[in-house]
């Protein structure tokens, strides 16, 4: 393993790091930020002699890349819940003011 190839390595785990703790911590803009640079990254060694050759890390890479999406996937589905019952509460309390309002 040259150098470049060790940094690219290095950079990939890095920003799978980024990724999965801007997940937990559900900063969708570090995400993006995060993914697109992940993205970048694979593309760069896709196109290098020696990318063929770190067939494991790229297996590793991989797999970690999409537990990191699953959590991604089931934090976003989470907020889209809470989402839907923050606006079913809120028609709720404006249908029980409108209610209100017209009893006195």
């Amino acid at each position: 393993m040259d150098l470049t190839q060790k940094q690219i390595v290095l950079s990939i785990e890095r920003q799978l790091t980024l990724l999965e703790n801007a997940a937990q911590n559900e900063n969708w803009y570090k995400v993006k930020e995060a993914n697109k640079k992940v993205q970048s990254l694979f593309d760069f060694a896709k196109t290098m002699p020696w990318f063929n050759s770190m067939h494991s890390q790229q297996k590793l890479s991989q797999q970690r890349y999409k537990k990191v999406i699953a959590l991604i996937a089931e934090k976003q589905s989470a907020m889209k819940v809470k989402m839907q019952r923050h606006q079913s509460d809120k028609e709720g309390i404006e249908a029980y003011k409108i209610l209100s309002e017209g009893i006195r």
